[in-house]
């Protein structure tokens, strides 16, 4: 994804990130398959909306919101950091894009999104303040978020600790959960759609954004039956066939479970060469498992996930909170929860456990002990070897003790963490 101004969320402003693809077309006789999240899949082509600035900066809002300057941009409209006019405090403003504002469809999953969002009241998802139009077209206020996407984050090169991934997968439930009480399925649950607030001295806040493509049962259906809409490597089995009837809130489950293994492995359990690729191991294979990828007993984890990635419905969890308590205990069980991440490196692929060269040192930490008790091991052993005289002339395995981490050399099998001793 592009690099650019941090946007209202904190991500890059992009013109690959898309949340509606009405825009596409199919050739006369062709077969067209539209997912939308702004891609259109017509014969293997994939082609992504054109984007047009909706306000110029310093335009006033209806009298009240000030535009201050673009923030970032995707499928449907461009987001703006706007001053209100008469009040101290900024806001987020979302624009429909002039050339969708004349699109009663798009129009009317805008200003759905306005009212599905303003009733939801939880603090893990995004506050929606108001919603006009104006005569440059409509928009939608929400508060300011002060804080990266988990995307971004993630493209950046940043490594989470399963302790911060369990944090990120509870509040990413408990706001879910509430939009489940109110009757939304938010239906487009990716890292771009969490953002990251980070208050000072506390661990950071996840709000949950962007019900552009969700489903209410108070609010008349949009989607149409076999039409796919979401992210490919995020979907249910139920999304990928377009069975909009049989979506409901275990399809975000489904969705959580993905983003959680994907947070573990840092790789998605699902992945094709294509969309439709990955839409069909979605459908019909089973997820990859996560063991090779950790260093910790990953199999009853493995379980949790696989019950959330579950092919039918029923074989999930009841609920995103069931869910979310299963995965911590088991995490706990594991002793996850004691592995501290590695320092973050910046990646363009998905990053290893630890930091690894084809031939080289990899850097364990040992979690189980400190240094001086490691450092006191290791010279008893000696000492007690070389007494006996077992020490031979030349050590095969030379480990080097320092602040708690062992290098050892190493021959790694491939940049994921799987790997042999020479």
């Amino acid at each position: 994804m592009a690099g650019g101004p941090a946007n209202m969320f904190g991500r890059p402003a992009t013109t690959s990130e898309n949340d509606w693809a009405g825009n596409g077309t199919a050739e006369p006789g062709s077969t067209t398959t539209t997912i939308m999240t702004g891609i259109t899949v017509n014969g293997g082509a994939v082609r992504a909306p054109v984007h047009r600035a909706v306000f110029k900066p310093d335009t006033v809002l209806n009298g009240t919101y000030r535009i201050v300057r673009p923030l970032g941009r995707g499928g449907m409209g461009d987001v703006f950091l706007a001053a209100h006019a008469r009040l101290p405090g900024n806001f987020a403003i979302k624009a429909l894009q002039a050339d969708l504002a004349s699109k009663p469809e798009a129009m009317a999953r805008f200003k759905r999104e306005a009212e599905i969002m303003a009733g939801i009241h939880h603090p893990n998802v995004v506050q929606v303040i108001d919603f006009n139009v104006a005569p440059e077209g409509p928009y939608l206020v929400m508060e300011l978020v002060d804080g990266p996407d988990l995307g971004s984050e993630l493209r950046g090169g940043r490594i989470l600790a399963p302790g911060e991934v369990l944090a990120i997968v509870q509040q990413i439930a408990s706001g879910l959960h509430a939009a489940h009480a109110a009757g939304v399925v938010h239906r487009d649950l990716k890292p771009e759609n969490v953002l990251l607030m980070g208050l000072s001295g506390q661990a950071s806040v996840v709000k949950v954004i962007d019900f552009g493509i969700s489903i209410s049962d108070s609010s008349p259906a949009i989607t149409i039956d076999n039409q796919v809409m979401g992210t490919p490597e995020f979907m249910s089995p139920e999304q990928a066939l377009g069975r909009r009837e049989e979506i409901d809130a275990r399809s975000d489950q489904f969705a959580l479970a993905v983003l959680a293994q994907t947070l573990l492995a840092r790789r998605p359990p699902f992945k094709g060469d294509t969309p439709m690729a990955t839409l069909s191991a979605i459908i019909y294979g089973e997820p990859e498992s996560m063991a090779a990828y950790v260093l910790w007993p990953a199999s009853e984890v493995e379980q949790i996930l696989r019950k959330g990635m579950a092919r039918q419905r029923d074989d999930r969890y009841p609920s995103v909170l069931d869910f979310a308590e299963a995965l911590t205990g088991a995490l706990d069980r594991s002793g996850a929860l004691a592995t501290v991440a590695p320092q973050s490196q910046a990646v363009t692929a998905p990053a290893p456990l630890v930091k690894s060269e084809p031939t080289g040192t990899l850097q364990i930490p040992l979690h189980w002990s400190g240094p001086r008790k490691v450092l006191r091991v290791a010279v008893l052993t000696l000492l007690t070897l070389f007494a006996s005289g077992i020490i031979a002339a030349r050590i095969m395995y030379p480990v080097e003790l320092r602040r708690g981490i062992s290098i050892v050399e190493t021959k790694v099998r491939d940049g994921w963490g799987r790997f042999m001793s020479r």
